[in-house]
Order: C-alpha cells, then sequence, then structure tokens
C-alpha cells in the first residue's frame, strides 16, 4: 500500500481534532475529494426542506441578519434552523451584545466522521444543562460569523437550535485556522464549509451594562 497525501486543508483538519491520516491506494479517494459541491449540495437540501415546511415552528430558514427579504433571494443568503428545544425567555440579543452559550459545531458528515468532525464546543461528550459550562461570546468577534450572529438575534433565552450555516455565511472559501488558544473554536477549518451549529442560549448581556 503506498500513503497518499490528503489535502492540505484537509490535513489541518484531521490534525487539529486529534485524527491520523491511515494508509490507502492511490485508487482511494478523500473523504474531502469535491469538498465544495458537497458542502453546496448538503445546505441546499436542508434549505429545500425547511422552505418545504413552510415556516413551521420546529423548522424555519432566516435570512442574513444585515439583508432584507428583498435581496435575499439566494438560499446562501439564510441559515436553516431546527429548533430542539424552546426557551422561557422573551427578549434577544443585539449584535452588540455578548452571548452566553453551549455550543458544539462540526463539519457535515463525511464516511469516516458520520457525525461531522468537531470543530469547537463548550463542552465535553454529552451536553447536560445542568453540569456543562456556557462560553460567553462578543457578537462581533471574528469567529462569531454571520450565519451564528443571525440566528443568535432571534433566539431566546432556553432556546436550543440546530443551526446550519452556508460557507458563505460562515468561513468563506478560505481555511479558517483558529488564531489564539483563547479562542472557542479549536480546529482549523476547510474552505467552502457547511457549519453545523447545536446552540443553547443561556444569557445575554448589553455593552456596559452592571
Amino acid at each position: 500500500m503506498k500513503k497518499t497525501h490528503l489535502s492540505a486543508i484537509a490535513a489541518a483538519l484531521l490534525l487539529s481534532v486529534g485524527l491520523s491520516s491511515c494508509s490507502e491506494t492511490s485508487e482511494d479517494t478523500s473523504e474531502f475529494d469535491n469538498w465544495q459541491e458537497r458542502n453546496e449540495a448538503y445546505f441546499q437540501q436542508k434549505y429545500q426542506e425547511a422552505v418545504a415546511k413552510g415556516q413551521q415552528a420546529d423548522a424555519f430558514v432566516l435570512t442574513k441578519w444585515s439583508l432584507n427579504d428583498s435581496i435575499a433571494n439566494k438560499a446562501e443568503d439564510h441559515i436553516v434552523v431546527e429548533v430542539l428545544e424552546h426557551g422561557d425567555g422573551i427578549e434577544s440579543p443585539m449584535y452588540t451584545d455578548s452571548v452566553t452559550v453551549h455550543f458544539r459545531g462540526r463539519t457535515i458528515p463525511t464516511s469516516a466522521s458520520p457525525e461531522g468532525y468537531i470543530i469547537g464546543s463548550s463542552y465535553e461528550g454529552t451536553f447536560y444543562d445542568a453540569t456543562s459550562l456556557p462560553r460567553t461570546l462578543s457578537m462581533t468577534s471574528a469567529t462569531t460569523n454571520d450565519g451564528l450572529a443571525t440566528a443568535l438575534q432571534r433566539m431566546h433565552v432556553g432556546d436550543r437550535w440546530k443551526i446550519y450555516i452556508p460557507y458563505q455565511l460562515g468561513y468563506g472559501e478560505s481555511a479558517y485556522t483558529s488564531s489564539s488558544t483563547t479562542e472557542w473554536l479549536s480546529a482549523s477549518i476547510p474552505a467552502y464549509t457547511t457549519l453545523v451549529f447545536d446552540v443553547k442560549l443561556a444569557g445575554f448581556k448589553r455593552p456596559n451594562a452592571q
């Protein structure tokens, strides 16, 4: 068997999540082959499924927070939301707020990782509300992409959503790598990656609030 090299982007992702590449023949294909096309198709499917449900309470699409509906005429101008839990809060964060959240972010499923690779998480193992510690994020941080900002500004305290974010509202056409150990993302993310986030909003704070 000959070892083939994964693409630089795929290798960075595998390294960052603690995985190692395996031996494969020259006829084998990488699980990251056609990554852009597969990510676009994955999001389009989720988008069409949500649209077909007609904005039901448990699944819907949201327009990017900085656009209005007359401008947002493409699937990638939106995120897709699946509601996992309804909270009892009545207010939502603003873009200038900081938020306190439980979260786990993943890539789309791959052959080696059927649930998707974890790119960041506020908890280890299974999420338990009573014992997991939330993280505080700035809405204006570079790591809080447009897709997450769109979702968070529509959530209420206690809401838990599964959020599908197209790469256009995520980290775009370039690979993303955490720039410091203090960032809430812990992995390198390949270009063109559709992001899948499980997020629970625990609270939020206005600037200069006491």
